[in-house]
């Protein structure tokens, strides 16, 4: 018999965890640790499953965002079942739509891992658009950008390749020579795991964020959420070093049996130490030796980062008409998109404020 219901039990939790870490359909944006990270800013969150004979078949984890008289209802990546019914996960958006309104929001969204049929990464995700009814009311795309919502996959397909030499020889004949000679620079390769060394590297990460002029969260905001992960998740620190020294570093959180390529960061040096070329063919190594089926890099970054993802032959696998969205108060969401251009403009200032809010909570 199937049920359905929302839970916290850490029983049902540990069981959706190991259904998005095992499963290709699965997320790691939908793991537990990483819904309650949004707790630093005073977000709540909830999980939704659905179930047979203790064996869970699919569901949604849901962020619910809270800023001042503002409610949303965000699912990052899903909902998401292990096989293709229709019905189902039509019931599974409805639900989705309903819980946002019962609760207050005056927003939520959706984004549905529909890939193209030919896709070489439609194993992740439904592979056909199916037409929910569900649907039928809600406008695409999405509006509100402060819990990450994927546009896809920058994927990188293991499948034509039997070893890493071919998979190398597959790459320019520059790219493979950068990864060589970063491999004769002298550099100490490193898995991390524990805490001290976690922490020196995502200082490493955090530092080369504000010099660049992106955000991050700080160490003390996730560092919570990067040790479950490492203990439970499958997540990976990897590092290198010049004469004890940190001068490039990558994180990968694992989800859908494989790796998402999630922070980095290397040190300017001159002459370039390769570092970059040096981790992500690490990461590639990686994730072939534990059968993977394909990397994903992931999709974003400025025009040089761009063009250095797609070094290692990269296909974007973008979600196909899978991001829907629903307004349920108009007025206060107009009052929100009023409010939204200073949001984004003054993110920092927004989370710490949204951080000192949260402290105040009784």
């Amino acid at each position: 018999m199937t049920n359905s219901f929302f839970t916290k039990e850490q029983h049902w939790i540990e069981k959706w965890n190991q259904f998005h870490i095992t499963h290709n359909r699965g997320s790691h944006l939908q793991l537990s640790h990483w819904l309650d990270s949004y707790s630093s800013y005073g977000f709540s969150y909830e999980i939704f499953v659905v179930e047979e004979d203790g064996e869970i078949l699919g569901g949604f984890g849901a962020v619910i965002a809270h800023f001042l008289f503002f409610k949303f209802y965000i699912v990052s990546n899903g909902p998401v079942l292990k096989v293709d019914d229709e019905e189902q996960l039509n019931n599974l958006v409805q639900k989705v739509k309903d819980r946002a309104k019962e609760i207050g929001c005056c927003y939520a969204h959706v984004n549905l891992p529909f890939f193209l049929s030919d896709s070489v990464a439609s194993s992740h995700g439904y592979n056909s658009v199916l037409p929910l009814k569900a649907l039928n009311d809600a406008s695409k795309g999405i509006k509100f950008k402060f819990v990450y919502t994927p546009d896809g996959l920058n994927w990188v397909d293991f499948n034509k390749f039997e070893t890493d030499d071919d998979f190398l020889e597959s790459l320019r004949t520059n790219v493979r020579r950068d990864i060589r000679a970063s491999q004769r620079k002298g550099l100490e390769f490193k898995m991390i795991t524990d805490e001290n060394g976690l922490k020196e590297v995502y200082d490493f990460f955090k530092f080369n964020a504000d010099t660049s002029g992106y955000p991050i969260r700080s160490w003390s905001d996730f560092n919570k959420t990067i040790l479950k992960l490492m203990a439970e998740c499958k997540t990976v620190f990897m590092a290198v070093y010049l004469n004890g020294v940190i001068k490039g570093s990558i994180m990968l959180v694992w989800g859908g049996n494989f790796y998402t390529y999630m922070l980095g960061a290397s040190s300017k040096e001159k002459p370039d130490l390769l570092t970059g070329e040096f981790l992500q063919w690490e990461a590639i190594k990686y994730s072939r030796s534990i059968k993977a089926d394909g990397y994903n890099i992931s999709l974003g970054g400025s025009t040089g980062v761009l063009n250095f993802k797609s070094k290692f032959v990269t296909n974007k696998e973008l979600f196909q008409n899978g991001q829907h969205y629903w307004v349920f108060k108009p007025f206060m969401f107009k009052i929100y998109l009023y409010l939204d251009t200073f949001f984004r403009k003054n993110k920092k200032k927004v989370s710490v404020v949204l951080k000192y809010l949260n402290k105040l909570k009784p």
